[in-house]
């Protein structure tokens, strides 16, 4: 073994005697150290997984055929170009989610695939259709290994062939709407750059021209159900005025500009008696002026018809004549002369004329009055019955008024539809898709599948957490011990050494002596601590017979005992090793002894000279007792009066009794010596004894009241327990490893 071997065994037993609950409150605390250590004692299975799911990886990829992806951009045009109203009948695209999800399932509807892959024939594009030329079934059948006999396709065959093409068309493609935008991006995978685009670009233009006939089409739906519904309307506003005209004929309620005729002539009547009542008024207010006059004796010549009376006027005038004639003569003749007398009477008569004339007026306006009066009372009457008459007609007048709501109703619903209709008319030679391809795919450089990156990232992903699972899975499955702590906390008894592997360099036969050519080594330390420990368990009186034993075969146990008793006597004290495995006796075999022919049975069976059966190891100086031949009781042979005297007397010749039992769990016999010795170790191998095999055994010699001194852990592989973290030995040997060479 190399002298510089990492560790110190001196340095792990003095570990050793720190007290359990100091080392397990400094170390429970360091959380991401316990994942740190966990992740150096799995890194082999990590990687290897890690490294495996990624070479997969890469194999998987190299298999898969590339394809490339081209992307069309349509542009869904919310104004449209419709030049009349146009809305009811075919709407535009709207702008929430609703629209989008729409339009989406139209463009990854099978009618646009259908229609694509007519368009591209892709029934006979090998892409599409080289996985349905023959069925499974059909190339596991013997019968269609050999000839060239042409495959049948029926109908059911050409359909499903059909349906495929269009499945692994629509599952290539993807569209990806952009509402904000009123943009949709269409994405199509091919194995052909080229191709790709076309498709994509085909797909686009199919959309377009789907929704274009789309509005055609509802656009002729609408003009023809527009169509049907004016004949019926038509015939129901042609039956509604002609109940009009009729009802009114038959009521008499005759009708003249926009009015009835009662109740254009009630108008009239009404005008014409407020006029010839007002005309009264005035021709009443004039005859009662004159009468007020006449009652005062007062002139009439204020009133506006005398006034107005030619033959007063022509009457004043001669009186004017008569007056300057009068005024001449007066200055030429006297009073009573002839001229002066006639002027006179003739001013007396003119003035009798003017008197009789204003009294003919006065007459003519009593006349006038009651000609009014009886014009009114005229009106009045005739008034009167035509109320009469135009209340007889109240009830046909309220019939006809519902005849002609009803006949207004229909022609304004029939108006609105006849103008749709000419709308509709109109629209269907102005119609546009509404949908525009802004951005036409173009042929890809790079291929779009497989994502390399993606996939090695997630194959790296997936290994590292499948590895840290299979890791986690080894650690928590684990049963056995490679910490001190373990063996403490799991078996309940201290720990008392540690003792480190060594590697092939030496042979398993020669393993003990390894401590005397190597005295210095990390190797030779952990037996020189076991032996300060055992001596320091009991100052006052140390153990001289020690039993090493374990819980199953090969883990150890013999190379502990030798080694430690080699060691022993090389540091001069008197050692004899007794071999107490009668099944399977070893010690002669580690100390590089052949076959003997006597041994611990043949004394216990004879005990005459016990210097018959000890052998000596020359080059420690150790005595031993072998094993020659076994024996078919071995509990009744070690647990004889004899074997205890036997024990009595190397107690009294050597210093050091050291015995190497049979394990514990397969045979008995260990219980019923180890009752002779002073005390007995507990030999767990590290990573290799289970934790449920060595509790059974620290329980069975508990059970029969021996001194368990400890447990050792053997063949401790000191590069991988240093992945145990700080406070355990591998830690102490990589940092006092300098301590120790040789």
């Amino acid at each position: 073994m190399n002298a510089d071997m990492s560790g110190s065994a001196q340095a792990s037993n003095a570990y050793a005697a720190i007290p359990n609950d100091e080392v397990s409150s400094e170390t429970s605390s360091i959380e991401l150290r316990d994942v740190i250590n966990f992740l150096r004692r799995r890194v082999v299975v990590i990687s290897a997984t890690t490294l495996g799911v990624f070479v997969a990886a890469l194999m998987v990829m190299t298999q898969l055929t590339p394809r490339y992806e081209a992307t069309a951009t349509v542009l869904l045009d919310v104004r449209g170009a419709q030049v009349v109203d146009i809305d009811a009948v075919m709407s535009g695209f709207g702008t929430g989610a609703a629209t989008a999800n729409a339009q989406t399932a139209i463009l990854k509807s099978y009618a646009i695939a259908e229609r694509v892959a007519n368009r591209m024939n892709l029934w006979s594009d090998p892409e599409f259709v080289a996985q349905t030329s023959s069925s499974v079934l059909s190339k596991l059948n013997p019968l269609n290994w050999f000839g060239n006999d042409p495959i049948v396709v029926d109908d059911g065959e050409r359909a499903r062939r059909r349906q495929y093409v269009i499945q692994t068309l629509r599952s290539r493609m993807q569209v990806s709407p952009h509402m904000q935008t009123q943009t949709i991006e269409i994405s199509f995978e091919s194995e052909q750059p080229k191709r790709a685009a076309e498709i994509a670009n085909a797909i686009a233009e199919e959309y377009a021209l789907d929704q274009l006939e789309a509005k055609f089409e509802a656009t002729k739906t609408a003009a023809e159900w527009l169509s049907r519904r004016l004949e019926g309307m038509r015939s129901s506003l042609n039956a509604a005025e002609r109940a009009v005209e009729t009802f009114r004929s038959k009521s008499n309620l005759i009708n003249a500009d926009g009015l009835l005729l009662s109740e254009q002539e009630l108008s009239e009547l009404n005008s014409q008696l407020i006029l010839i009542r007002a005309e009264q008024a005035e021709k009443q207010a004039i005859y009662a002026r004159a009468q007020q006059l006449l009652s005062r004796g007062a002139s009439l010549e204020s009133v506006s018809q005398v006034i107005e009376s030619p033959v007063i006027a022509a009457l004043r005038q001669q009186q004017a004549e008569l007056s300057r004639k009068h005024a001449d003569f007066a200055s030429r003749y006297g009073a009573r002369h002839p001229q002066m007398i006639n002027v006179r009477a003739e001013r007396r008569d003119l003035e009798a004329q003017i008197q009789q004339e204003v009294s003919r007026i006065v007459d003519s306006l009593k006349n006038a009055v009651a000609v009014v009066r009886t014009r009114e009372q005229s009106i009045e009457q005739s008034l009167a019955d035509r109320r009469s008459f135009a209340s007889e007609n109240n009830q046909a007048l309220v019939q006809l008024r519902a005849l002609e709501r009803e006949a207004e109703a229909t022609r304004t619903l029939y108006g609105t539809f006849l103008a749709r209709f000419k709308e509709v008319n109109e629209q269907e030679t102005l119609q546009t898709s509404g949908v525009r391809i802004i951005s036409p795919a173009i042929a890809p450089v790079a291929p779009s599948f497989p994502k390399t990156n993606l996939i090695l990232l997630g194959a790296l992903v997936l290994g590292l957490g499948l590895g840290g699972g299979i890791a986690l899975a080894q650690e928590l499955f684990d049963d056995t011990f490679h910490t001190v702590k373990q063996i403490e906390q799991v078996l309940s008894v201290p720990n008392i050494g540690v003792v480190p592997y060594l590697d092939a360099e030496i042979s398993g036969d020669a393993l003990p002596e390894y401590v005397l050519r190597k005295p210095l080594s990390p190797y030779s330390e952990a037996f020189r601590a076991l032996r300060t420990t055992l001596k320091l368990s009991n100052v006052d009186s140390p153990p001289k017979v020690i039993l090493f034993t374990s819980a199953l075969p090969s883990e150890g146990k013999t190379t502990v005992a030798t080694s430690f008793a080699l060691a022993a006597a090389k540091a001069g004290i008197r050692t004899i090793i007794v071999d107490a495995d009668i099944r399977k006796p070893q010690v002669h075999q580690r100390l590089g002894l052949g076959k003997v022919d006597s041994g611990l049975v043949e004394y216990l069976a004879d005990p005459t000279s016990l210097d018959t059966v000890v052998r000596k190891h020359e080059m420690s100086g150790a005595d031993f007792i072998p094993i020659a031949a076994g024996s078919i009781n071995p509990t009744e042979v070690l647990g004889s009066q004899h074997m205890i005297d036997l024990l009595g007397t190397l107690r009294s010749r050597y210093d050091l009794v050291v015995i190497d039992s049979a394990p514990l769990l397969p045979v008995a016999e260990t219980r019923v010596i180890a009752n002779l010795a002073d005390t007995t170790v507990l030999v767990v191998r590290w990573g290799q004894t289970p934790r449920a095999a060595s509790l059974i055994a620290v329980k069975l010699l508990r059970q029969s009241g021996q001194h368990l001194a400890g447990a050792i852990l053997s063949a401790v592989d000191m590069d991988r327990q240093a992945s145990y973290g700080y406070g355990d030995v591998a830690y102490t040997y990589g940092n006092y490893g300098g301590y120790y060479s040789g």
